[in-house]
């Protein structure tokens, strides 16, 4: 029984079949991580925006009473929802 090795003989470049295999096995890997990047920036993106609205929200509610001195204004400033911090 003669022991053979596949591409000896054959003219076939076996490490660049293999590594091309293994290169076609990564790229669902690579192609998740990708989406998974792109989902954190939109997160951080989100983030920022929320935190930049928390803190409109907060100086509109200074400004608000510092601005409205009269009874009518009063009355128009108990229906701001008070801000919350998460």
């Amino acid at each position: 029984m003669a022991l053979s090795s596949p591409g000896i003989g054959s003219g076939l470049d076996v490490n660049a079949i293999v590594n091309q295999l293994v290169a076609l096995e990564r790229r669902p890997i690579q192609q998740l991580q990708a989406q998974a990047s792109g989902l954190q920036t939109r997160i951080s993106a989100y983030a920022r925006v929320r935190a930049d609205l928390a803190g409109l929200q907060d100086a509109a509610s200074r400004l608000l009473p510092a601005a409205c001195s009269t009874p009518a204004c009063g009355a128009h400033a108990a229906s701001i929802p008070p801000t919350t911090t998460p």
